[in-house]
């Protein structure tokens, strides 16, 4: 009896330690509270899963009669439950940074890359080695020292020749198997029912999350974008295909989280971007003053670029600039590091209408993350022969898992190497380090735009082109106490470059403000083509008096913004939704004289001008998942 109460209470700590990880999953990312009775019935089911294929070994006498048969015993309990705490620590970490679970399918792609991401992150790799070494030795050490308690709890409690066996007696063995075929038809009908529900009924959940496509339903289908789509579809049929216009070579090159304020191009102190700086100059660029992301984020900045919607209105359906552009001859190109394969679902939501589409996933040189591909994917590009092209560049360098070369390395030092091994991110040399090395990151961000530039005019395609240079998003580097990027919309997470590539000379109404949403109506004005009326952007091209626009964060803890560009100011709101019965928390800055949003006006604006941005965010995104 005592080796059978040893045991339970060895398999009672497991799932105790599996309800503390979700009580705190949950509260920290804010997921809904079924999340939790939701986790912990998978891991019983897995534990029951486990107990059933243990059972069936101890009781093969050729196994159990072995002296080894106790440590495979604990080995196997050690698999199962490093495999748990493997899910937990990296659904914790995607969560923190991108505010999302991981599924198989991203972990597949990233698997064989592991080695080439940790040596791309700003700390040593060892650093990330040595913890893990010592989870996983740690975990197999405990339940190598229990093997001998699971080994002989689980023949106690199964084994029909034990007295105190759930099979000893004829009635406890229907008894015991009627009970667990009804739990197990349960487990599974519910499942199968389940996994057909439509929202977000799993949303969250670790486990189930590895099986998902994507980290996060980030274009989670709602009445309203369905509805959207459907117009769009109907502007696209009857846009006019016949029309004459300037048949201009177009491109967009956008950086990962590349903020603004970390460029010489837009008042840096260190000169990180010369080849921008230099275009500008010489008027080739034309540079918007203030820009903004529609979110922190690469899925929705990258989207909402290509349809001129904001995130909440966004479908795998919307109406692409480079939809178009197709239908009127063009040839699209797609060449970006990263992997937009797997990752939140970005391929599926970019269409079929790419002549080539090459990511991180595609290329045989270099890793995932290396900017080197892009050339690779150029080389599948043919020759300019007078078709018009549009072509979509996606650079990794000032991403923190973007690879950094040696060639660009401007300022150090650029890894936290040596001293403390938990060195906190608020230690002034964790800060130096970590700016040194985004910074490293813009000078090759600005170096790659000027090969990619060079390749395209050795193809043919620059002599008369426009484009944009811009970025997904920005990056937190210590900013307000936090860092990376996902999780706020202050200036440092969206702020972004937008520089218009475009003859000398040529004039633009409006270079004071724009967002992601501004640049495809920009493109198709400029090439003398009439702007789709579902599209919510506004042409740079003519003067803008006044405007609002929409910003929101992804994540289960919402973030929502409005940013009002007046004629006495730019006035961004913010409002974060309450975590459980947390209250609201409202901001307000002016961004013209405080654009590192140091004072907040919520205590001293105007009334009037307060609750209509109030009342703009509540109608924009209260509710918009019902509409």
């Amino acid at each position: 009896m005592r080796s059978i109460v040893r045991y339970l209470l060895v398999i009672a700590a497991q799932l105790v330690l599996s309800c503390i990880f979700i009580v705190a999953f949950k509260r920290t990312f804010g997921y809904r509270l079924m999340v939790i009775p939701l986790h912990m019935m998978l891991v019983v089911a897995l534990n029951a899963a486990l107990v059933l294929f243990l059972v069936f070994l101890v009781r093969i006498n050729a196994f159990a009669s072995r002296r080894f048969a106790p440590y495979v015993i604990g080995f196997l309990y050690g698999c199962f439950v490093m495999g748990l705490l493997s899910v937990y620590v990296v659904d914790y970490v995607a969560n923190d940074t991108w505010g999302a679970n991981v599924s198989v399918k991203v972990i597949a792609g990233y698997l064989p890359q592991f080695g080439a991401l940790f040596e791309a992150l700003p700390i040593s790799a060892w650093w990330i080695y040595g913890p893990a070494a010592a989870l996983v030795l740690g975990v197999f050490a405990v339940y190598l020292a229990f093997s001998r308690v699971l080994f002989d709890g689980l023949q106690g409690l199964f084994l029909p020749e034990r007295p105190f066996s759930l099979f000893h007696t004829r009635k406890r063995t229907f008894l015991c198997i009627g009970v667990i075929m009804l739990a197990a038809l349960a487990f599974v009908g519910f499942m199968a029912r389940s996994l057909t529900w439509r929202g977000s009924f799993w949303n969250g959940e670790p486990l189930i999350g590895l099986f998902v496509s994507s980290p996060r339903p980030m274009l989670e289908e709602t009445p309203r974008s369905i509805s959207i789509a459907q117009e769009a579809q109907r502007i696209r049929a009857a846009y006019p295909k016949d029309i004459p216009f300037d048949k201009r070579n177009v491109f967009i090159i956008m950086s990962d989280s590349l903020r603004a304020m970390s460029m010489q191009v837009y008042g840096y102190n260190r000169p990180t971007t010369p080849f921008l700086m230099r275009l500008v100059d010489e008027g080739r660029l034309h540079r918007v003053g203030f820009a903004t992301s529609t979110c922190p984020e690469t899925a929705c900045g990258m989207l909402s670029t290509f349809t001129s919607r904001n995130y909440i209105d966004l479908s795998f359906y919307n109406l692409k600039i480079y939809d178009l552009l197709h239908d009127l001859g063009y040839r699209i190109y797609f060449i970006g590091g990263g992997d937009h394969t797997n990752f939140c679902g970005i391929r599926d939501a970019l269409g079929h209408h790419l002549d080539l589409f090459f990511d991180g996933a595609c290329s045989r040189r270099y890793t995932m993350n290396d900017d080197r591909l892009v050339f690779e994917g150029l080389e599948q590009v043919p020759e300019y022969d007078g078709t018009p092209a549009f072509f979509f560049f996606f650079l990794m360098s000032t991403h923190q898992t973007g690879v950094k070369l040696e060639t660009y390395e401007r300022y150090t030092p650029a890894k936290i190497d040596g001293g403390d091994p938990w060195l906190s991110m608020e230690d002034p040399r964790a800060v130096e380090a970590l700016v040194n090395r985004y910074d490293n990151g813009v000078v090759q961000a600005d170096a790659i735009t000027g090969q990619i530039l060079a390749a395209l005019e050795q193809k043919g395609y620059l002599a008369d082109a426009v484009g944009a240079i811009m970025a997904d998003h920005g990056e937190s580097l210590g900013d307000k106490g936090h860092f990376l990027h996902c999780g706020y919309l202050y200036e440092d997470e969206i702020g972004i470059p937008l520089l218009l590539y475009d003859d000398p000379g040529f004039h633009y109404g409006n270079l004071d403000f724009a967002t992601q949403v501004d640049v495809a109506p920009t493109i198709l004005d400029r090439l003398g083509l009439p702007i789709p009326e579902c599209w919510e952007g506004v042409s740079l091209l003519s003067p803008v008096a006044s405007r609002y626009t929409y910003h929101t964060t992804l994540g289960t803890l919402p973030r929502r913004g409005v940013i009002y560009q007046a004629r006495d100011g730019v006035y961004k709101y913010i409002r974060s939704d309450p975590k459980d019965k947390d209250p609201v928390k409202e901001e307000l800055y002016e961004l013209r004289t405080d654009p590192l949003e140091e004072r907040n006006l919520i205590g001293e604006a105007d009334d009037a001008l307060l609750n209509d941005l109030r009342k703009r965010v509540s109608e924009k995104y209260d509710h918009w998942r019902d509409q």
